[in-house]
């Protein structure tokens, strides 16, 4: 008896990590499939989760009729068999979808500060000197909720779309728009660009500015 109770707690811790490992992404024949493990976490991954039909250059594809940007994976996705995969990425890449209008292209490099990151970045306004690019993110944030004030209250994990973070290519180096007005300036050698944004008043943090700022460089 005691012997079968021992085959049993083997089996069972077999079948166990066998789940477990099914629960991970596995390769596809595509690219990489992905699990769902995070059907706990409240609200969605996507900006918008509609698939659409697309554009793109610099990459093939096969058999891949729509994708959606997933701004949590920062992966471009698409269907097949009724489960989810990621489409491979390869440096400069561009991929336009229809939906919304929106242009994104793959990067192995850009800067946020000194960190070098990878990625996709949608493109707002793209230059023969400068282009200005934009990065929506979710991430997931932890947050307490309770029914009334006497209730101690329940943690839950949500999707939060961040504020937008805004990049510039100049002299074929991507990098993250700083937010201080002192370090925004610091970004540009020559009195002229200085001049411009002192006189128009440019925001770092303003999309319209920026995209006035990028016009002029790109005269």
């Amino acid at each position: 008896m005691k012997y079968l109770m021992t085959v049993l707690l083997v089996l069972s811790f077999i079948k166990s990590e066998a789940q477990d490992q099914d629960s991970k992404m596995t390769t596809g024949f595509f690219g990489v499939e992905m699990k769902d493990n995070k059907k706990d976490i409240v609200g969605s991954p996507y900006i918008d989760a509609n698939f659409s039909q697309y554009t793109i250059t610099g990459h093939k594809t096969n058999d891949v009729p729509s994708l959606r940007y997933n701004n949590y994976s920062d992966q471009m996705e698409y269907m097949k068999d009724k489960a989810s995969y990621d489409l491979d990425r390869v440096n400069n890449m561009i991929v336009s979808l229809r939906n919304g209008n929106k242009t994104y292209v793959y990067l192995d490099e850009y800067f946020v500060g000194n960190d070098s990151k990878s990625g996709y970045l949608q493109v707002l306004l793209s230059g023969s000197k400068s282009t200005l690019y934009k990065k929506e993110a979710v991430i997931i944030q932890e947050k307490l909720v309770k029914e009334d004030v006497m209730d101690v209250g329940k943690k839950i994990q949500e999707y939060s779309t961040s504020k937008p973070q805004y990049f510039l290519k100049l002299n074929d180096k991507v990098v993250a728009v700083p937010q201080k007005k002192g370090d925004f300036n610091d970004l540009f050698t020559d009195n002229e660009s200085k001049d411009f944004i002192k006189k128009n008043k440019i925001s770092s943090t303003k999309e319209q500015d920026l995209i006035k700022l990028v016009n002029f460089l790109n005269k």
